[in-house]
């Protein structure tokens, strides 16, 4: 059997789903006159005699009759009027439960004197108070105002409670007695709801905080607070504040206290900054944690300035942490007290400084940010990192002012900065830097060109592979070429440029222009690495034949092959034809031509190791042509991966090719010792039948 309480979540959740699906109607059809009178004196009839668990029908045509009543006042009046009668009856608790969640809905002040009884009953009392909280008028108030004096306990704090949701000032007087009740939860709920009647109350709150017994004290500080922030939201600060000062005064727990101190320096508003500088001051970490919060939350200049005019008195680890806030603030008027700190003693402390730049500062701090930045250590780190992320157009000019500077390292590092911050409005700039005499600038240029310069400089960055100096340049000129390639809207114009120059390039720089060529990819691309795969110079073949070989698709296959086939050098015959084996499994190709290529290459192949490679590839290939070519090599020295090319074309085509694959099977499992295939070829061999 359920317990009392299984049954009555269960009834409340089918009566709520109940009462929901009624008022979604919305506007239901009214009722003519004797319907509605007819069907209410039958569904209360019935509802009389309901209790949890019992047959909801009743409930559901109350609940219809109240959402067709709403442009029916007098029929609502009817309604209200029935469920009160049952609050007076012997009903059970399911019903009269019912009957007051519908008063919460419709009730008006003649339902309190049926609801009135129900606050002393043990198992009603809540339900009474739910809909007496929601009923407006003067009789709600006064019905529980005389209930406080009737019910003892638990019933008691409700009722307190409920008194405080309707912010009854009527109920002070009640209330304040009740602040020196014996019962704790009594004398705590008493001291929350003069809270929450507000402004009325204040006094009579004040009064109790200095005389209340150290049991219910902490209850009645935290009434103060929150009728100190009714007082402010009434725009009374003037009286809230009197009142979070004598909480603050008082002996109450901390947390109690550490409220209060913030209301009152909210209260204060302009004029709470002393007070909270002091907190900043103090040497209670709790109330110093508080002081940074507000330091985010509280607006305005001056917060900022009276703030960062504390930093240099603080211990270096506080100093961190309220650096830290006012960077959150990201209210400039505290940058120079900031930049003072990026030349403190403290290592963290530098740190901390120069990262909250990056909010705080501008292009001001840019000349101070590289003189740190081009030395080593953790400040140059965090100063490049600031100088990186640290807004604004006015900086990238001021990174290129410091680019045009006599000292090599600050060049060099401003060179940098430009290309991390992808600055495309310094590329000249850094085509100049890219010619420097010092080859640390230098390189460095031709890496930021790589990340600043646009589709329009592309030929520019082709330039400098053809006129790098030493091997560094080239490679430098090739990654950027390549970086910027990736950027283009159309990366057949970078090949287009590309391929043009191989005329004029030697050795070292075509193999590069090839390798820029591979990482572009496209038609335009593939024709021009064709045309350097017979070059005269070995190194450029070998890097034609590479850059085949890893081709992004199928498109480079037939040159691969034709390299395999035709190639006097061997490596690069093993290049092209593993390329062409990877180029298989690559794209979307029908299984008939990866057929084919497997076919190609295996007759090509006369290496075991490249042979493998074939068997993976033919896996992939759902035909039971390929089943056929893999079965012959499970004899031999390449049986396990035959059969695991084996089972997975199996897995493919069973369906259709089910004695094929049951006769591989029975050889996969005499082939391989390997339990994952065997359990696979196990399967295909259930689904073969």
């Amino acid at each position: 059997m359920r317990s009392n309480n299984s049954i009555l979540i269960v009834a409340t959740a089918g009566l709520l789903v109940s009462i929901a699906g009624a008022w979604a109607l919305g506007e239901a059809a009214p009722q003519p006159a004797g319907d509605f009178q007819a069907r209410l004196d039958e569904a209360v009839k019935q509802l009389a005699a309901y209790d949890f668990g019992g047959e909801t029908g009743p409930l559901n045509t109350i609940t219809q009759l109240i959402a067709a009543t709403q442009q029916n006042p007098a029929q609502r009046k009817e309604v209200a009027a029935k469920l009160a009668t049952v609050l007076g009856s012997g009903a059970p608790r399911g019903a009269k439960d019912f009957a007051c969640r519908q008063l919460s809905l419709i009730g008006t002040e003649e339902a309190v004197p049926a609801l009135a009884p129900l606050l002393a009953d043990d198992n009603l009392s809540h339900m009474a108070r739910y809909a007496l909280e929601r009923i407006p008028g003067a009789a709600p108030d006064e019905a529980l105002r005389q209930a406080l004096g009737k019910v003892k306990g638990k019933l008691l704090v409700g009722v307190i409670n409920s008194l405080g949701n309707r912010r009854d000032a009527g109920a002070v007087g009640d209330l304040a007695k009740l602040l020196a009740d014996a019962d704790p939860p009594v004398a705590a709920a008493a001291a929350a709801a003069l809270g929450k009647i507000g402004p009325a109350a204040a006094a009579t709150l004040t009064q109790a905080l200095a005389s209340a017994p150290p049991g219910a004290r902490p209850a009645v500080a935290e009434g103060c607070l929150l009728c100190a922030e009714a007082l402010l939201v009434q725009g009374k600060p003037e009286e809230a504040v009197p009142m979070y000062g004598r909480v603050r005064g008082a002996d109450v727990p901390k947390p109690v206290r550490v409220a209060a101190t913030r209301g009152a320096i909210l209260a204060r508003q302009a004029a709470g900054l002393p007070l909270l500088v002091e907190q900043l001051q103090g040497a209670d970490a709790e109330l110093f944690g508080l002081a940074l919060a507000l330091v985010r939350e509280m607006p305005g200049p001056d917060t900022t300035k009276a703030v960062a005019a504390e930093l240099g008195k603080l211990p270096a680890e506080r100093q961190v942490a309220l650096l830290e806030a006012l960077a959150d603030r990201g209210d400039r008027a505290a940058t120079p007290e900031v930049l003072k700190l990026t030349q403190a003693a403290d290592a963290l402390l530098r740190a901390a400084a120069i990262r909250a730049l990056v909010r705080l500062g501008d292009a001001s701090a840019v000349p101070m940010l590289f003189q740190v930045a081009a030395g080593e250590g953790d400040d140059a780190q965090a100063a490049r990192a600031t100088l990186a992320n640290l807004p604004g157009q006015d900086v990238d000019a001021a990174v290129m002012s410091v680019a045009g500077s006599a000292d090599a390292k600050l060049r060099r590092a401003a060179v940098e900065m430009l290309g991390q911050r992808r600055v495309a409005a310094a590329t000249a700039l850094l085509l100049k830097a890219a010619g420097e005499a010092d080859e640390s600038v230098r390189l460095a240029a031709i890496k930021s060109l790589g990340d600043a310069a646009e589709a329009k400089d592309f030929a520019a960055l082709v330039g400098l592979m053809l006129s790098a100096k030493a091997p560094g340049e080239l490679a430098a000129a090739e990654a950027a070429v390549a970086a910027l390639s990736a950027r283009m809207p159309d990366p057949n114009a970078g090949a287009e440029q590309l391929a043009a120059s191989l005329g004029q390039a030697g050795a070292e720089v075509k193999a590069a222009i090839v390798r820029a060529l591979g990482r572009i990819g496209g038609p335009k691309a593939l024709a021009a690495v064709r045309t350097v795969v017979a070059d005269s110079d070995a190194n450029v073949r070998d890097t034609a034949v590479r850059v085949l070989a890893e081709w992004a698709d199928p498109a480079a296959a037939p040159d691969l092959l034709a390299i395999a086939k035709t190639s006097q050098d061997r490596k690069q015959q093993i290049l092209a034809l593993r390329g062409y084996i990877r180029l298989i499994g690559v794209g979307d190709l029908p299984a008939d031509q990866k057929l084919a290529m497997c076919k190609e290459a295996i007759a090509l192949a006369d290496r075991d190791e490249e042979k493998k490679l074939v068997l993976g590839a033919l896996g992939g290939v759902p035909s039971a042509e390929a089943l056929a070519m893999a079965v012959p090599y499970l004899d031999g020295a390449m049986k396990d991966e035959a059969a695991v090319a084996a089972v997975a074309i199996g897995e493919k085509i069973v369906d259709g090719n089910k004695p094929a694959v049951a006769e591989a099977r029975k050889k996969v499992l005499q082939a391989t010792q390997n339990a994952d295939v065997k359990k696979r070829a196990e399967e295909v061999l259930k689904r073969a039948g």
